[in-house]
């Protein structure tokens, strides 16, 4: 298993580093993951917060949560961003292909639809489509007489 990223307080990757590492720590006992878990929390923003978080939460060389379940709903209080879906929602409005494959661009687009808590069946998903794709592209399938029904079908245009 690759090695987690470091995690610096950005609330926008935290989920993606929390799933970084509970893949990495696996199936360790729990102080040994807990202790590795934060060994990934580095940077300006985060070293003092972690150094209180260490210094409340570890006594007499192990940690207090119950498990590793606990410790990380007490991350989750902290570093899950309240606003994510919203803030998902506006980066998916300005989510626009430019001049990226189409590969690169639906990666990013569905990434986002899923982080605003939208499905890609959802009317104004597809709206959201036809806007932020290439001008071009939109154009020659509507000159093509053959507008595709649904996402999986602009997709694969």
């Amino acid at each position: 298993v690759k090695e987690p990223d470091v995690f610096d307080g950005n609330k926008s990757r935290y989920d993606a580093w929390k799933q970084q590492v509970q893949l990495y720590v696996g199936s360790m006992a729990k102080d040994r993951a807990i202790t590795t878990m934060l060994s990934f929390v580095r940077g300006e923003r985060v070293e003092r917060w972690r150094q209180a978080f260490s210094k409340k939460h570890h006594q007499d060389g192990a940690w207090s949560f119950a498990s590793t379940d606990a410790f990380w709903t007490e991350l989750d209080k902290i570093f899950v961003d309240p606003n994510l879906a919203k803030t998902a929602q506006a980066r998916l409005e300005r989510c626009l292909m430019g001049n990226r494959t189409a590969n690169e661009f639906f990666q990013e687009f569905e990434e986002l639809v899923d982080l605003a808590e939208f499905k890609t069946t959802d009317t104004h998903v597809l709206d959201i489509l036809q806007r932020n794709a290439r001008p071009n592209i939109v154009s020659t399938i509507y000159a093509s007489g053959n507008e595709p029904a649904d996402y999986e079908a602009w997709k694969t245009r």
